[in-house]
């Protein structure tokens, strides 16, 4: 099976994310930066919500965001 990549940002510091299309069926790694700017932040929601309609990544990323602001 394919995996799809979407690449936001050019950062070596990077979140990977693995998330699925929205009927499920193919995964799709998506790879942004740990410390994004808000244009980032905002198209790697975009993209994990109303391109793949994936809430459970939309959800690992805020997380991620998280975990990281914290360290």
């Amino acid at each position: 099976m394919k995996t799809y990549t979407k690449r936001i940002g050019k950062s070596k510091n990077n979140i990977l994310l693995e998330v699925t299309t929205w009927d499920g069926k193919y995964p799709v790694l998506v790879t942004t930066p740990k410390y994004p700017t808000s244009n980032q932040r905002e198209e790697t929601i975009d993209f994990i919500l109303h391109e793949l309609d994936d809430h459970d990544g939309y959800n690992e990323y805020l997380n991620l965001l998280t975990g990281e602001e914290n360290e």
